[in-house]
């Protein structure tokens, strides 16, 4: 479906020196550098999955995106989609693929929502009676049609990022691509969302790349994760081996009576394999969240140490989840 082998993109910049007398010098004498955006990386994704692409920023997930869409060429190695190259004959190969971009809008500002989706179906060729399927089954899962008559401009931002996500559904895509889809959104239009790219993905065996900052997005919905950083492939499996090879942890909730944070923190400051993921107070109750390294400390451990500052009126212990792992994962060599 996916195959990427060998993937790099490399780019070469201007070193330029400081000052009047630099830029002077400049005019002459040029030096570059080639900064390796992205090195040597290969995988590959099957029909119907949904993958999480995840990466610092800079780590050059975007780059890699960019690529398999056609928008950039490689420097070396090879894309293929299907069993072509996006980067070759593209006018063909964009009617495959679905991209939604939290910054860029495929819909008309000015014009009803419908009219957009009239006009893709049109670009598309799409045919009436498909287009008029699709549209019903759209509606069963989210109630869409209520905007079709907003101009697009109209809506709110989780409206339209609905609208979005419908329109690049419109033409039945083997492949999607989301770029935070869910940013900014509030919890119900998170739901609504998310629901809407599982249920399409089942219905159509649509294959989704998907990159997002919030993990909610990925836990709910991808079964693998793929992360770069610096340029290579870090890890490339499913979220339960993610957990097992870096997750060694787990989080322990601890109710107390509202007491000085400082003391508190104190104590899991003094442990390296403790840290404090969370933290609220409200009406007299402190409620706690800390990930717990167990190969350096055990919640037994850290349950008696709290409690020589603190009386704990309750506490709950989870097993790590992957927003929590690689919020504080330390990045080391590529791995794949």
């Amino acid at each position: 479906m996916i195959e990427v082998n060998g993937f790099s993109k490399h780019y070469k910049v201007l070193t330029r020196n400081l000052g009047l007398k630099g830029a002077f010098s400049d005019l002459f004498s040029r030096e570059y550098q080639i900064v390796k955006a992205v090195d040597d990386i290969s995988l590959s994704v099957n029909q119907g999955d949904i993958v999480g692409f995840l990466g610092s920023n800079g780590a050059g997930k975007s780059t890699t995106i960019k690529a398999m869409i056609g928008i950039i060429t490689p420097t070396s190695g090879t894309i293929s989609i299907n069993g072509k190259s996006p980067s070759d004959n593209r006018e063909k190969y964009v009617k495959e693929l679905g991209v939604v971009f939290g910054q860029r809008s495929q819909l008309w500002w000015d014009l009803p929502v419908i009219e957009s989706f009239n006009i893709l179906s049109k670009i598309y060729r799409v045919s009436h009676n498909d287009y008029q399927f699709f549209l019903r089954s759209v509606n069963q899962i989210v109630d869409i049609e209520r905007f079709y008559r907003q101009p697009v401009r109209c809506l709110s931002l989780g409206q339209r990022m609905l609208c979005e996500i419908v329109a690049a559904f419109l033409h039945r895509p083997s492949v999607l691509f989301l770029d935070e889809p869910t940013i900014g959104l509030d919890l119900k239009t998170k739901s609504l969302v998310r629901d809407l790219v599982r249920k399409a993905n089942q219905e159509y065996g649509t294959t989704v790349i998907l990159t997002s900052h919030d993990m909610g997005d990925v836990e709910s919905l991808t079964s693998r994760l793929i992360i770069i950083n610096k340029g290579k492939k870090y890890f490339d499996g499913t979220n339960e081996s993610f957990l097992s090879k870096f997750g060694n942890s787990k989080t322990l909730n601890v109710v107390v009576n509202d007491f000085e944070l400082d003391v508190l923190t104190s104590v899991i400051n003094d442990n390296p394999g403790a840290m404090l993921l969370n933290d609220e107070s409200q009406y007299g109750i402190r409620k706690l969240s800390i990930l717990l390294d167990n190969d350096a400390i055990s919640p037994l451990v850290m349950l008696n140490l709290l409690e020589t500052k603190v009386k704990i009126d309750s506490f709950t212990l989870e097993e790590a989840k992957v927003e929590s792992v690689i919020k504080n994962m330390s990045f080391g060599d590529a791995n794949a």
